[in-house]
């Protein structure tokens, strides 16, 4: 009996269950680009590898990314400096929510921690010296809260340092007096000893002020000398009291890094310098996203003369304090609760998940996942970080690569997706039932493609999932952005937007697209992607709506064959359910988002043919960068590259360029297709490309009206008509377009025989498929699948 097309195209795959295979497909992670120290331990080698030593060389979710700008961007240093600058002028602009409750954040919970941390409180206010009590005590954090005039923001760092750590021995003192036989010590927030500092882990040469890291006190001592990192579970307030060790030191001089980080204070000289203080304080904490993999939200302090404002940088918002200007008692007594606060809160009021644990090592162990079909948790051991967050607003999305417990060592391997995903937001909470809910999504992919046996494996497909849940004093609750920022919000002030923390375990687990060896293999990954986002929206109509390189993962066989995999959802839209809205959501990635999606004044509605167009982008981006990481670092990058303008800051900019890029052949071949990092090798890539563009925008079954990029304007199109309306007629007669006379948006035109284009782009993208296995299997002498004869 012979096989079907489908069969005949598709990899042979083993099993998903096989433990073997995914055993190698582990291995295959570890030894792609291990670069671990002998000796390591398994899970820090592979951390070393992939959070250290490979960052991810495409730009991230809509904004400049955390990646270096060295070695993996084509933009300039300055240009990406200059842009994260006018990023972080217009969310301050946009999004500050001023007078924000931020003290309420950290209010301890429970009537006698509330009651000790005022007490506390009263004491350390009363203990501050506001005159300097010589000339010569130049770092006493008196100068600078008796009003003292500086010209230069490092004459401020000493000062301000001294009042924090002033502050912390007085919270340990008045602590060991009021609560002695205490069982919760309360952390102490100091400043790191260097000031003005690249710290470790950050991806550019900017240079924070000042860093605050967490430590524990030993056997509750005050003096500061004798405080420790804890490298326990979270960098927060002892559980247990210590024992004391007198000759247990912490090293404070060492060189901050921003995996220790707790909050970044920016300073500012002179009292009309609030809105830079905000800015660059915005700006650091992509690099506490990027670093701290277990961070909901952080905080940091924006200091501008004798000016305090407090700041919790959330998913959407920045939520800042009233101005506490330190010469003033009252204020000086609402800067010191907040600090005596955050000694005493739980772990979560400070950003921290506490449903993931840390291991003595400092890095990440265990992950928990919620089940909420059962009502139960599962907890999974962690590997090794598949993709990052890496932005100040939006989902954080990340994704770590876990496997079974030492426990139960028959489960599988997997994904675990961790996102804060808009929702709709109902009486008592989430609405588990969204249509925009992933969980619910994936759950109707599964069930709808349970048995085509010719996509298995082709997308990523649900265990279990749920909203993560925390513990905060009582019973679980769910960790969304109502109940982490809702008391932040002041009187009279809306809500924040909605969303909800969810974690989702998947299978199979996967490698980033950038592990590929060759462009064949590239080629095949992507065909297996586009054939599943195919199958997904013919069966079940959901559209993916945010193709990119982070969403497209693959997975590699002993034979050196690979099967590609969609993953992420999160901007997936169910058309079989919802309507088409008037004005389409811009969803993406700026450099990979259709020039239809871009734009702001388009009101062309969201088809397949904008994920295919986003393809196009993706296979062009890693052209120009490197198919994999050892092809990105082998080459410089060429900051005169036209396609840096694709990751603008501004989309309808960049859809503009896009627009000239891709308004003819020659526009591609000359700007892209010929500045590849290797033209001679990545040609089968290219021949890809110039086929899919051409099938895309100019598909030999539209008229002229419908091909290209820019719109024909209607001036032109009534000249044509008053010149001759016949030959107008013939002109586009016999094309499945000839209806419409009237429409000039090529883009408009495209969408309304979307499905016909959309075939003919996966046909191309199969018969590609097909002849990149072929010299696959050629390289590595694999007989070609038996067909049955019948």
């Amino acid at each position: 009996m012979p096989t079907s097309d489908n069969e005949s195209q598709r990899t042979p795959t083993p099993t998903d269950a096989s433990r073997a295979k995914q055993e190698e497909m582990i291995n295959d992670l570890i030894a792609t680009r291990r670069r671990g120290k002998p000796g390591m331990p398994e899970r820090a080698q592979v951390l070393s590898i992939y959070t250290a030593d490979v960052p991810a060389p495409t730009p991230q979710k809509s904004r400049p990314s955390h990646s270096n700008s060295k070695d993996n961007m084509t933009q300039t240093r300055k240009a990406i400096r200059n842009e994260r600058i006018a990023h972080a002028s217009m969310c301050v602009a946009n999004n500050l929510v001023p007078d924000a409750l931020v003290a309420d954040a950290v209010k301890p919970r429970g009537e006698h921690s509330v009651a000790l941390s005022e007490r506390v409180a009263r004491r350390v206010v009363g203990k501050l010296n506001v005159n300097p009590r010589s000339q010569e005590d130049d770092d006493s954090y008196s100068h600078w809260i008796s009003g003292k005039s500086y010209s230069k923001e490092v004459h401020m760092y000493p000062h301000i340092s001294s009042f924090f750590n002033f502050v912390s021995r007085e919270i340990g003192l008045a602590h060991d007096e009021y609560a002695p036989n205490s069982s919760d010590i309360p952390r102490a927030l100091v400043p790191f000893k260097n000031t003005d500092t690249n710290p470790v882990g950050s991806d550019d040469s900017t240079r924070i002020d000042i860093g605050l890291k967490i430590v524990r006190r030993v056997g509750g001592d005050a003096d500061l000398s004798r405080l420790n990192p804890d490298n326990g579970p979270r960098r927060g307030r002892s559980s247990k009291r210590a024992k004391t060790n007198k000759t247990d030191k912490t090293d404070l001089s060492e060189k901050p890094n921003y995996k220790d980080v707790a909050a970044v204070i920016e300073v500012k000289p002179r009292p009309n310098q609030k809105r830079e203080a905000l800015e660059q304080a915005f700006i650091y904490n992509r690099n506490l996203y990027a670093n701290q993999d277990y961070r909901r939200f952080t905080w940091g302090f924006a200091i501008y003369g004798p000016n305090v404002i407090a700041c919790v940088f959330s998913n959407d918002n920045i939520f800042a304090s009233k101005p506490m200007d330190v010469t003033k008692r009252y204020d000086r007594k609402e800067l010191v609760s907040l600090l005596v606060n955050m000694a005493y809160c739980d772990e979560d009021q400070l950003g921290y998940d506490t449903s993931i644990r840390l291991g003595d090592d400092g890095f990440i162990k265990e992950i928990d996942a919620y089940n909420q079909e059962t009502d139960t948790t599962h907890t999974y051991e962690y590997i090794t970080m598949i993709a990052m967050a890496t932005r100040n607003f939006g989902r954080h999305t990340r994704c770590y690569l876990c496997g079974p417990k030492p426990s139960n060592p028959d489960d599988d391997y997997v994904v675990i997706k961790d996102a804060w995903a808009h929702a709709k937001c109902s009486e008592d909470g989430s609405d588990p039932d969204d249509a925009r809910n992933e969980i619910v999504l994936m759950r109707k992919i599964k069930d709808s493609l349970a048995d085509k046996e010719d996509l298995k494996g082709g997308f990523s497909t649900i265990v279990h999932g749920g909203a993560v849940q925390l513990n905060k004093g009582g019973p679980a609750v769910e960790d969304n952005t109502h109940t982490a920022f809702g008391m932040l919000v002041p009187p009279l002030v809306g809500k924040p937007e909605f969303r909800v923390h969810r974690r989702l375990v998947l299978t199979p687990a996967c490698l980033p697209l950038q592990n590929v060896h060759d462009v064949d293999q590239l080629i095949v990954a992507a065909a297996d992607v586009m054939n599943a986002h195919t199958a997904i929206f013919k069966n079940c109509g959901i559209l993916h709506r945010d193709i990119s390189p982070n969403n497209m993962l693959f997975r590699r066989f002993g034979d050196n064959t690979v099967q590609g995999i969609l993953i992420d959802f999160d901007c997936a839209k169910d058309f079989s359910i919802e309507k088409s809205e008037r004005r389409p959501e811009r969803t993406g990635t700026y450099p990979y988002m259709s020039i239809n999606n871009l734009d702001p004044r388009s009101a062309v509605e969201h088809t397949q043919l904008d994920d295919w167009e986003s393809l196009i982008y993706v296979l062009c981006w890693l052209g120009a960068t490197g198919i994999n990481y050892d092809d990105g670092q082998e080459h410089d990058r060429d900051a005169s590259l036209p396609i840096n303008y694709w990751q603008g800051d501004n989309p309808q900019d960049v859809a503009v360029h896009k627009r000239n890029h891709l308004q003819s052949e020659l526009g591609l071949e000359m700007n892209i297709l010929s500045r590849f990092l290797k033209p001679d090798e990545y040609s089968d890539l290219s021949t890809l490309i110039g086929m899919l563009h051409s099938s895309l925008f100019f598909n030999g079954e539209l008229s002229f009206l419908s091909q290209g990029t820019l719109s024909i304007t209607a001036k032109v199109l009534e000249r044509m008509r008053l010149s001759n309306e016949g030959a107008l007629r013939n002109a586009i007669s016999g094309f499945i377009d000839s209806e419409d006379t009237e429409t000039l948006d090529p883009f408009k035109r495209r969408a309304k025989h979307a499905q016909h284009i959309a075939d003919d782009l996966h046909k191309i993208m199969m018969h590609e498929r097909k002849r990149a296995l072929q010299r696959i299997r050629e390289r590595n002498k694999i007989p070609p699948p038996q067909t049955a004869v019948s």
